[in-house]
């Protein structure tokens, strides 16, 4: 009974005395003769949620299954072929010490400043 959190309290939270009390309410209310009729109502309502609920989480696994399966079947067709020389841009310069040159930064191997690029 945890499909409406808005109503999950009153199913969690009531004990015997609080259900007794909606009972004679509703009783009171509804009569006698009106009051298996609401309850067989709300009962084919409780039912068709439930059931449509049950039909959607069904939908939910068989889209996740149909997703893994093909995300794991493998790419079928012939290998992609190499670029040609010159079309991939070229890397950029690395120092000894794996960092890209600064201009204006001092090195120990130069002594002085970097050139400018």
């Amino acid at each position: 009974m945890h499909g409406c959190p808005r109503l999950a309290f009153i199913f969690d939270n009531a004990g015997v005395d609080e259900w007794l009390v909606i009972g004679a309410v509703a009783f009171i209310v509804f009569g006698p003769q009106r009051l298996p009729e609401i309850a067989r109502t709300i009962g084919r309502v409780l039912a068709r949620l439930r059931h449509a609920a049950d039909d959607f989480k069904a939908q939910m696994s068989q889209f996740e299954r149909e997703v893994r399966r093909e995300t794991e079947l493998p790419v079928s067709g012939p290998p992609l072929p190499a670029p040609p020389p010159g079309a991939l841009p070229e890397p950029p310069a690395v120092s000894s010490a794996g960092q890209p040159p600064d201009p204006g930064r001092r090195t120990p191997d130069s002594g002085g400043l970097n050139p400018e690029p």
